[in-house]
């Protein structure tokens, strides 16, 4: 069986997080970048949006719920093609 992302609309604070290209709600982690560094230290991390794929920065708990999403995605997929 194949595994499908689908994606999740992100909220925070009863709000939804959105692009401010594209104005989608879902969003992914992006890797880090040596320039990315002044950001972290303003408690903010890298997300890509999942319709547009724009890179833009959001706060710190909105990356750790991404982080998680991720993580459980990782285990559906390998749970999925232990079978």
């Amino acid at each position: 069986m194949e595994f499908h992302r689908n994606p999740i609309p992100v909220m925070l604070g009863g709000n939804f997080v959105t692009c401010p290209q594209c104005t989608s709600s879902s969003f992914r982690l992006s890797r880090l970048r040596t320039k990315d560094l002044e950001r972290l230290a303003l408690f903010q991390y890298p997300v890509r949006c999942r319709q547009c794929h724009r890179r833009t920065y959001a706060g710190f708990p909105l990356a750790l719920m991404l982080w998680q999403a991720d993580k459980v995605r990782k285990q559906q997929r390998e749970h999925e093609t232990g079978r």
